[in-house]
């Protein structure tokens, strides 16, 4: 009995000894919401900041200053289709100060027949505009997961892009 004390009591504080580690190297800063707005980078929108790139390790705004993105994934476009509304994109992007949306649409899901891939792009067009609507960047994902190989898919994941690109080529709001 005195033994399994023992080794409660050591397994006890071994957990709390890697506990109070963690929690030392955990830094919390109060910062004023004047403070905040002075060190906060600000949120870059396509209609201020335009079509944005890489230079060197930089993701840059047409003017060259660097901007950070701070946004959402959908997960699937199929799975949680009621999420994909211009309502939550625009609470996002004011509240959360979202400037960023993942599309994420799901190789296999799109493929898998005619009525998918309808649905999957009625989907992806209502995320696109409601992004659009929401002053946000999106990222269209063509995600490959059960299919597990990139090359199986590969000529519809050409298509899939040449039409999201010509549509929305004059866009700022796609990376």
């Amino acid at each position: 009995m005195e033994s399994k004390i023992r080794h409660c009591t050591y397994r006890f504080l071994l957990v709390l000894g890697m506990m109070l580690m963690i929690l030392s190297s955990v830094t919390v800063s109060f910062a004023s919401e004047e403070q905040r707005d002075q060190t906060s980078p600000q949120v870059v929108r396509p209609s201020v900041n335009g079509r944005l790139h890489v230079e060197g390790k930089n993701l840059v705004d047409g003017s060259g200053t660097a901007v950070q993105l701070h946004g959402i994934s959908t997960h699937g476009l199929t799975w949680f289709p009621d999420f994909i509304n211009t309502p939550l994109f625009k609470q996002l992007s004011e509240e959360w100060d979202c400037n960023l949306f993942r599309l994420a649409m799901y190789s296999r899901v799109y493929c898998s027949s005619p009525t998918e891939k309808e649905e999957c792009l009625k989907l992806l067009h209502m995320g696109l505009e409601a992004a659009i609507e929401a002053d946000a960047y999106v990222i269209v994902d063509w995600h490959i997961l059960e299919d597990s190989n990139p090359n199986d898919n590969r000529e519809a994941a050409a298509e899939f892009f040449e039409m999201i690109s010509s549509e929305f080529a004059d866009c700022p709001s796609d990376l």
